[in-house]
C-alpha cells in the first residue's frame, strides 16, 4: 500500500523489554491541538503510525517500526479546565517492524510526499528490537521546582528548513494546571518530545508555545507534566514511580511559589 505523509511529531521511549515498547508523546500529534479542530484522519483506521529513530545529526530519521495508540480516544480529547486546549498526553505501543520506501525522513519530504510500505511485520518483538533504550519518568513534584534545570529535544518539522534533532536547555519558570512553563525553544516537529531534568529523566512532553519566536524576551513554551499521567493512558503500572509521603503531602502551589533563580533570566 501507498500513503501520503500527513504530519509528524516527537516522542520518547519510556518502557522497552523483550516483548513490549511504549512511547510517550502528545495527544495533539494524533487529534489536533484544539479539540474543536480534531484531526480524525491522523488517528483513524486508515492512518499508519510510523516510528523513526534518531541515528545522528548528519543522518536522516530512518523508519523502523509501526505503532498503535493505546490511550482511549475520550482521554486523547480531554481538555483543560478552560475547555480550549487538550490535556495533551498520549501513549503509543510498538506493533512490529516496518520498512518504507523512501526508507528515511529527509530534506525531500513534505506534506505532499508519498511513501510505500515495503515490508511490515506484526511481531512486536521485531519492532521492539529496533527501538532505542528507554528513558525513566520522574513524576515527583520536586522535579518541577521553580528554577530547576530542564532540556527538551524533538524532530524538525517539514514546515521548517531544519532537518535534524533539536536540543535546548533552560530553567523551569513554574507549573500551572499541570503545564510546565519555560523558555525552552520548541517548534512544530518537537510536539510530544521529552522535557527532561538534569538526570535525563522525563518530567513532561512538549505541548505548545506562545508563538513569539521573534522576541526571546517574550517567548515561553509549555510542556504537559508527567504527573498528569494516569493508568488509563495505557502505560504499564511498573513504569510509574510512586511519590514519597512528603511529596504527597506538599501541595504543588507551594512548589510554584519558590523564589526565582537569577541565573534563569
Amino acid at each position: 500500500p501507498t500513503g501520503r505523509f500527513a504530519d509528524m511529531g516527537s516522542g520518547a521511549v519510556v518502557k522497552r523489554d523483550a516483548g513490549e515498547c511504549y512511547i510517550l508523546t502528545a495527544a495533539h500529534v494524533l487529534v489536533g491541538y484544539r479539540a474543536r479542530r480534531a484531526r480524525d484522519e491522523y488517528a483513524g483506521p486508515d492512518c499508519l503510525l510510523t516510528l523513526g529513530v534518531y541515528e545522528g545529526d548528519a543522518k536522516p530519521a530512518r523508519w523502523v517500526a509501526w505503532a498503535s495508540c493505546v490511550t482511549p480516544d475520550s482521554l486523547l480529547r480531554s481538555c483543560s479546565d478552560d475547555g480550549a486546549t487538550l490535556q495533551d498526553l498520549a501513549v503509543l505501543k510498538v506493533g512490529g517492524a516496518l520498512a518504507l520506501d523512501p526508507p528515511a525522513y529527509g530534506k525531500a519530504q513534505n506534506a505532499f510526499s508519498r511513501f510505500e510500505v515495503a515490508a511490515r511485520s506484526d511481531d512486536p518483538a521485531e519492532g521492539v528490537g529496533r527501538m532505542p533504550p528507554p528513558l525513566e519518568l520522574d513524576r515527583s513534584r520536586r522535579a518541577l521546582a521553580h528554577g530547576a534545570d530542564l532540556s527538551v529535544c524533538g524532530w524538525a518539522s517539514w514546515r521548517d528548513s531544519m532537518r535534524q534533532l533539536y536540543l535546548d536547555r533552560s530553567r523551569c519558570l513554574g507549573v500551572d494546571s499541570g503545564l510546565i512553563r519555560s523558555r525552552l525553544w520548541v517548534h512544530a516537529g518537537s510536539s510530544g518530545g521529552p522535557c527532561v531534568n538534569a538526570a535525563s529523566q522525563v518530567v513532561g512532553v512538549v505541548s505548545h508555545d506562545n508563538d513569539a519566536h521573534a522576541d526571546p524576551k517574550r517567548f515561553w513554551s509549555s510542556h504537559r507534566a508527567v504527573t498528569e499521567l494516569t493508568p488509563e493512558h495505557g502505560l504499564p503500572p511498573e513504569v510509574y514511580e510512586p511519590e514519597t509521603v512528603l511529596e504527597a503531602l506538599v501541595p504543588s502551589p507551594l512548589l510554584r511559589c519558590l523564589p526565582p533563580s537569577p541565573a534563569m533570566y
